[in-house]
């Protein structure tokens, strides 16, 4: 055959894991394994309607006309795996990819782009997983996409692929679907909430707002409360978030009144820090100016004028940035396009063919979300009927569809139409169809079963039994009511119940919690409840600060995560009612564990209890060290050590027990600032102070700091013997943030392998925990101590470590760590080095900087401009000057990007 064929195809290429050490470890078995291999996916994909083109090594190919066929061959072929006895080799895992396009053939040998793309897709799996492009799911939607189960797992970069992929996991009740993150190269950077589980029935809106995403810059998406507004923008952005380089941002503006407002939201949601502008929006508009970026503005319609002037002067500043607005209401700015979002599509009233109503929008909701409230339910030609009814008594409302459907466990279907119809007014205000649906799950409680719910309603995110008795019990509810009544709210689907191997957790739906809420008069003992969920999260927070202590920090920080929604309305209740302290106690005990997740929202209610201060409280000095803590984040180091100082002349006079972390603030804002004699001194006195209260913790960690003082002052004798003692008393503790610490001050003082294997060993401990600020600084000691280990790990632990820092949003850090950078890479990339050199002296007159300047790094730019030449030099000094924060740090891993791409090509 002369000229290649190109047909449309579904291309499958598997692989086996860990096939190397398989056949090191089993060599004659192998032989055995592998022809029971070969054997099952043959099978599976002649008898799906495939052919298998071609063996690859341990895996094989294959191509179907059908993209049904390719999947229903993927699972078959991996639950034949799962169930086959493979002797001494043990388990056989093998990753799948699947993915749809053009092929070519000729002479018998199939190739192209997209076969190509099929094979990286399979590359990104673990064994026993099936991954999708989102070409092939989107095919397998629009035939029957009811049939599978697919998960979105975002957008990834592929090894050797110019463009990102969406890349899907196909699932399987009879299959395993928890796997580690892909193989892929890198994520495209997003903040977007994840996809509701039973989105359905908007794959012809999500098209056309793609389509709208490519041609325009300003979309509003618009339609009544409870439509779906919000989920389809979310969707829309994960479909097409290859079209924006620099990811896609979720900002929801329920809190904006004001353009400033609005535009500190989004700064926040994208932590920007723009350093030119007057005002947030001014910095907002330079910090976007290069980005090719989508934002989203969910809930625009009571802030219509001030969300059209924020998208006209971003959309005028910033040339590569598209808004896509939701709103009631549309923003009647220039240039807006207007996408109306309507209910769900339902089917004719009359509707008898059972497979025709199923692929209605409203009819596949109800019947997922029904499935979930009670595992039998089945929709069929008994019940049909009354679920149309239903389903257009709701106007098709996805919200009230879902709710509907949620008492499926409780009501015959034709029961419930019947309820509806009695009381439902069918009316287009999102607001009284939910509340009406509330009511009517509420209507078959008894009175007891009432007050207990309304009790329950002070709990966010769930709750656990112990909790429950603590907040709930009083008047007429005992503390032996409350486990059957709990038994009885889940019984009739008003609450949801989670097992796990710590108990029994509840959860109350949103809507509910809210509608609640705002019905329940103060009279009816909301304040009480509010005030006793307070006094419980503060005993749990409490006990939260003693547990992360210990060795069992891992269990504390997995509660703390679990808890964080009840907490946050602790503090909102404390700060409500006027109870300053107890929201500063809240801080304190939340310190320790507020990492990159939650740091911001900490700082929050530090900020917001000082603001209510009287200056008496006793927990004062937590508040202020959590400022100041934010304040050497964002590079103010000298309003950093201000405020540690006040922090600690308020510990002093504090009646608390436990007030090390103003010392640690103290000590940590005077390394940054250079002044390491007051580092030394407070970190003595809190050796001192801790070896009086048996706080062995404590005192591992400042002997630490103690010698990090040393090793900076060039003091390695007793920087070691300190450092070497720390990590003693951290192993002997086994608390998984102190070792961390105490690794990675023990890392700095070794060299070579000896000190890689102590900070790889201190980034593990860190990851363990969340604690990214140590695990940060452990990769920048890695970094440091890669110099001679060969330019392409040297750029490549560059960059990790200036993605690290940007990642979490540490610019002091990040200043001394472009510093290293620039060092390292000298006689690399010269020019590279040249504009971080000019963006860092123009740092100069910041503490955080000048306290890191060397005369070795000195030496290396007097190098880097010889090499240059004088006028290149300042050519690319003057470049990077010109630089906010933001852009040097964008420039220089796009640098790095691409010297580790040419050197691994």
């Amino acid at each position: 055959m002369t000229s290649a064929e190109r047909n449309h195809t579904t291309f499958m290429f598997t692989d086996i894991e860990d096939s190397t050490r398989l056949w090191e470890e089993h060599d004659r078995a192998m032989e055995a394994v592998m022809s029971r291999h070969d054997e099952i996916f043959h099978g599976a994909v002649r008898e799906c309607g495939g052919k298998v083109f071609k063996h690859t090594g341990d895996g094989l190919a294959a191509a179907f006309t059908d993209v049904q066929q390719a999947a229903c061959a993927a699972l078959q072929a991996q639950k034949r795996l799962a169930a086959s006895d493979w002797g001494t080799v043990g388990e056989l895992r093998s990753r799948i990819g699947i993915h749809s396009g053009l092929a070519q053939q000729r002479s018998g040998e199939v190739f192209g782009r997209d076969v190509n793309r099929c094979a990286r897709i399979m590359d990104a799996a673990h064994g026993g997983q099936v991954l999708l492009s989102g070409t092939t799911v989107a095919l397998l939607e629009a035939t029957r996409g009811d049939r599978w189960d697919i998960r979105e797992l975002g957008m990834h970069q592929l090894k050797d692929l110019s463009t990102p992929e969406a890349v899907f996991q196909l699932c399987d009740p009879a299959l395993p679907s928890r796997f580690p993150p892909l193989r892929s190269v890198d994520r495209i950077r997003r903040q977007l909430p994840p996809l509701a589980e039973l989105f359905v029935g908007r794959q012809m809106e999500v098209r056309r707002l793609g389509g709208m995403l490519r041609e325009g810059r300003l979309i509003t998406l618009t339609g009544p409360g409870g439509v779906g507004k919000t989920q389809l923008a979310i969707a829309a952005a994960m479909d097409h978030m290859r079209l924006f380089q620099d990811g896609a941002w979720f900002c929801r503006l329920g809190s904006a009144q004001t353009v400033e407002d609005i535009a500190q939201l989004i700064e926040a949601t994208m932590e920007l820090h723009a350093s030119r502008g007057e005002n947030s929006l001014e910095r907002l508009s330079s910090g976007l100016a290069t980005r090719r970026a989508l934002l989203i503005l969910d809930g625009a319609e009571h802030v219509l004028e001030a969300a059209a002037s924020v998208a006209t002067e971003l959309l005028g500043a910033c040339g590569n940035v598209v808004i896509l607005c939701t709103s009631r209401e549309v923003l009647r700015a220039r240039g807006e396009q207007v996408l109306g979002v309507g209910p769900l599509a339902l089917p004719a009233l009359d509707e008898d063919d059972l497979q025709a109503a199923r692929r209605s929008a409203a009819v596949a909701l109800f019947e997922r979300r029904a499935r979930l409230a009670h595992s039998e339910f089945a929709l069929g030609e008994g019940n049909l009927s009354a679920i149309l009814s239903i389903c257009h008594q709701v106007d098709g409302l996805p919200l009230a569809v879902e709710l509907a459907a949620a008492q499926m466990a409780a009501f015959d279907p034709r029961d419930l139409a019947q309820r509806i119809g009695r009381r439902l007014e069918l009316i287009d205000d999102r607001d009284k169809t939910l509340a009406t649906l509330i009511d009517l799950s509420c209507s078959g409680l008894s009175e007891a079963e009432r007050t207990l719910f309304r009790r329950l309603a002070v709990f966010a995110g769930g709750f656990s039994l112990t909790l429950a008795e603590r907040v709930c019990t009083g008047g007429d509810v005992a503390v032996d009511d409350i486990v059957p009544g709990l038994s009885d709210l889940v019984d009739k689907s008003v609450l949801s119940i989670e097992r796990t191997d710590e108990g029994n957790r509840y959860r109350m739906l949103g809507v509910f919690r809210h509608y609640i809420l705002q019905r329940l008069p103060a009279g009816e003992g909301v304040d009480v409840q509010r005030q006793r969920h307070l006094e419980a999260y503060l005993e749990f927070a409490n006990a939260a600060r003693e547990g992360l202590s210990t060795q069992f920090e891992v269990d504390w920080v997995r509660r703390l995560n679990r808890e964080f929604n009840n907490l946050r309305a602790a503090v909102a209740w404390a700060l409500e009612s006027g109870q300053v302290d107890r929201a500063m106690e809240l801080v304190h005990c939340t310190d320790g564990y507020a990492r990159d997740r939650f740091r911001r929202e900490v700082e929050s209610w530090a900020e917001q209890a000082l603001a209510a201060s009287r200056g008496d409280e006793p927990h004062r000095f937590a508040a202020l060290a959590v400022r100041a803590t934010a304040a050497a984040r964002g590079d103010d180091i000298a309003g950093s050590m201000r405020l540690a100082e006040e922090a600690l002349d308020c510990a002093r006079q504090s009646t608390v027990a436990d007030t090390f972390i103003a010392n640690r603030v103290v000590a940590i804002a005077g390394i940054l600032t250079g002044d390491r004699e007051r580092a030394s001194e407070v970190s003595y006195a809190a050796i001192e102070r801790a070896r009086e209260r048996g706080a062995a913790l404590e005192v591992a960690r400042f002997t630490a700091f103690v010698a990090h003082g040393f090793l900076l002052a060039s003091d390695n004798e007793d920087a070691g013997d300190m450092a070497r003692q720390a990590l003693e008393q951290a192993r002997a503790l086994r608390n998984p943030s102190l070792l961390a610490w105490c690794l990675y001050v023990c890392g700095l003082l070794e060299e070579d392998e000896s000190a890689l294997g102590l900070l790889e060993e201190s980034i593990e401990f860190a990851d363990m925990v969340d604690n990214q600020y140590v695990a940060g600084l452990a990769l920048q000691a890695s970094m440091w101590k890669l110099q001679s280990a060969g330019d392409s790990t040297l750029v490549a632990a560059c960059l990790r470590v200036i993605r690290h820092w940007y990642r979490v949003a540490n610019w002091a850090a990040m200043a001394i760590a472009l510093r290293l950078c620039a060092q390292c890479m000298a006689g690399i990339d010269d020019d590279l080095v040249a504009v971080l050199d000019g963006w860092l002296r123009r740092q100069e007159q910041r503490v955080a900087f000048s306290a890191g300047l060397s005369e070795s790094y000195d030496q290396a730019i007097a190098r880097v401009e010889k090499s240059l030449g004088k006028a290149e030099f300042q050519m690319s000094v003057h470049r990077g000057a010109a630089m906010d924060p933001t852009q040097v740090v964008n420039y220089c891993t796009r640098a790095l990007e691409s010297w580790v791409a040419r050197s691994s090509g």
